[in-house]
């Protein structure tokens, strides 16, 4: 059984324990050397989402270039912390590559399947069992779970990774991909839950073909390549019929989604990673990135102005506000016509709101 919230959190630790708050400030200062720092530290997460996204390497790369470039004009208004950049970078590399993955022109994700990425999809990062009290068979399950998780859209991918893989919060998520939180919330819940009844069933059906007769029998009566629905659809028949083996089976098999966390980051292309920042490097000081840069600075300082404007308001709000008991804490002049006055200005117009 695997402590979910365990792993995220080694696997955050991990990949930002050696960066400090001060590199991200001095990035947004415009120290091209501390964000080449945050370059380092996570550009392996970047192109492993991208190429998990696109399952093409080439445009892995691409996006992990854009992405950097992108951050750069954004890291000024990002909270000044490793934690903050890594959301900052993993989000944006989630939301250009699904964009990418939309484009009408690109070829389909079967015509470009690279079979050297493929097998570095279903790669265990090291150490991976030590998070799981049951490490039997552990390459098989994350298999099985990448198996499932690569037949998402790009889009509900990157939320299922952004959230069970890369450990972010929910809330943190859905306003990276700029998408409704109501409904993206209840739909990632709703992917999370498939995918553990998808993996725990065809467990249970693996199981059964080894050691359960009755199961075997009815997975023979399906098609030779039957969709995951009617494979789950069998083996919760034959679990309602009261099969104690599989369903022991069933119960060692916990949290399947859990294992994407412990998946390894697929590698750059040999030589490319290098090379790519320099590149990244030359195109933060060309003309067009300062100028996008410039623009956010002074968004971000007219965002800050409208907010101290704002308190202001509502501090003079809350003084000018009623008391208690009705009356007003601010002095009014009261209509000169009202024979209870007692302080009114003659020879001008009576309020409307005054009787």
């Amino acid at each position: 059984m695997c402590d979910h919230g365990e792993a995220m959190t080694a696997l955050v630790d991990a990949t930002s324990s050696d960066l400090s708050g001060d590199a991200v400030l001095r990035a947004a200062a415009g120290d091209r050397d501390a964000f080449g720092a945050l370059y380092r530290r996570y550009a392996g997460d970047v192109f492993d989402l991208a190429a998990r996204l696109l399952r093409d390497r080439s445009r892995a790369v691409d996006i992990v270039r854009a992405t950097f470039v992108e951050a750069w004009t954004q890291v000024e208004g990002t909270e000044p912390s490793a934690t903050g950049a890594r959301q900052l970078l993993l989000g944006t590399a989630a939301r250009l590559g699904v964009a990418d993955a939309k484009r009408p022109h690109r070829a389909p994700i079967e015509e470009r399947l690279d079979l050297e990425l493929a097998a570095a999809e279903v790669r265990l990062a090291p150490g991976a069992s030590r998070a799981f009290a049951d490490g039997t068979d552990l390459d098989v399950r994350a298999e099985a779970v990448w198996a499932v998780a690569a037949m998402l859209d790009p889009e509900d991918y990157a939320l299922i990774d952004l959230w069970m893989r890369r450990g972010f919060p929910l809330p943190v998520v859905v306003s990276a991909l700029g998408r409704n939180a109501r409904l993206t919330t209840r739909r990632a819940f709703r992917l999370r839950d498939s995918i553990d009844e998808t993996i725990i069933a065809l467990s249970v059906a693996r199981h059964g073909r080894a050691h359960c007769p009755p199961l075997r029998q009815l997975l023979a009566e399906l098609p030779a390549h039957a969709p995951h629905a009617r494979i789950r659809d069998a083996v919760a028949a034959h679990l309602d019929h009261g099969c104690i083996g599989c369903a022991v089976h069933r119960s060692t098999v916990m949290e399947p989604t859990a294992l994407l966390g412990s998946l390894a980051l697929i590698p750059f292309p040999d030589g490319r990673e290098t090379g790519l920042w320099d590149g990244i490097r030359e195109s933060l000081a060309g003309p067009r990135v300062i100028a996008r840069r410039r623009r956010r600075q002074r968004s971000h300082r007219v965002t800050a102005a409208a907010a101290a404007l704002a308190l202001v308001v509502l501090a003079g709000a809350a003084i000018a506000s009623p008391r208690a008991d009705g009356r007003d804490t601010v002095a009014t002049i009261d209509d000169p016509a009202d024979a209870h006055s007692i302080s009114h200005e003659t020879g001008t117009e009576s309020p409307r709101d005054r009787i």
